[in-house]
C-alpha cells in the first residue's frame, strides 16, 4: 500500500502542469469550435446564395418550357411548328446536374453536423428546396412534343 501511495502521490509542480495542459487544451478546443462555427456559417451563407441563383435558373426553364407550351398550342391552331425544344433540354439538364450535385451535398454534411442541431436544420431545409427544384423540373419537363390529331366524331352520344 504505501508503494502505491508514493507511486500516485502528485507533486505540487505536476497537479500545476497538469492544471496549465488542460487549460492550454480548453482554449485550444473552444478557439477551434469557433472557427468550426464560422465555416459552418460561411457555408449557409453560401447555400443561401446557391438557392437564390438555382431558383433563378429554375423558374428561367419554367417560363422557357410554358412559353414552349404555348407556342405549341398556337401552332396546333395555325398549324405552324413550334420552336425545337433542344435549347430548353440542354438548359433543363445543366439544372439537373447542378440541383443533384447540391443535392448529395446533403449527405457528406448531415454526417459532419450531428452536433449542431441549429445548423443540421438549416441543412435539412436546403436539401428540401434542392428536392423541391428537383421535383417540379422533372413533372414540368415530360413535354409532349407532337400531339395526335383531334377528330371531332358528329351525331355522336357521350
Amino acid at each position: 500500500k504505501q508503494w502505491y501511495q508514493r507511486r500516485v502521490a502528485i507533486t505540487a509542480g505536476q497537479r500545476e502542469s497538469f492544471h496549465q495542459n488542460r487549460e492550454r487544451c480548453m482554449r485550444t478546443l473552444q478557439g477551434m469550435h469557433s472557427q468550426i462555427n464560422e465555416v459552418v456559417t460561411r457555408l449557409l451563407s453560401l447555400f443561401d446564395d446557391i438557392t437564390r441563383k438555382l431558383k433563378e435558373a429554375h423558374d428561367y426553364i419554367l417560363k422557357e418550357i410554358d412559353d414552349w407550351k404555348e407556342e405549341q398550342r398556337r401552332g396546333m391552331i395555325s398549324g405552324k411548328q413550334p420552336p425545337s425544344l433542344d435549347y430548353i433540354e440542354r438548359d433543363a439538364c445543366v439544372l439537373a446536374d447542378a440541383l443533384t450535385g447540391c443535392a448529395s451535398y446533403y449527405a457528406r454534411l448531415r454526417d459532419h453536423l450531428d452536433d449542431m442541431a441549429e445548423n443540421r436544420s438549416l441543412i435539412l431545409q436546403f436539401h428540401g428546396v434542392i428536392l423541391n427544384f428537383i421535383r417540379a423540373l422533372m413533372f414540368k419537363c415530360f413535354i409532349i412534343e407532337k400531339q395526335p390529331p383531334q377528330v371531332m366524331k358528329r351525331d355522336t352520344r357521350f
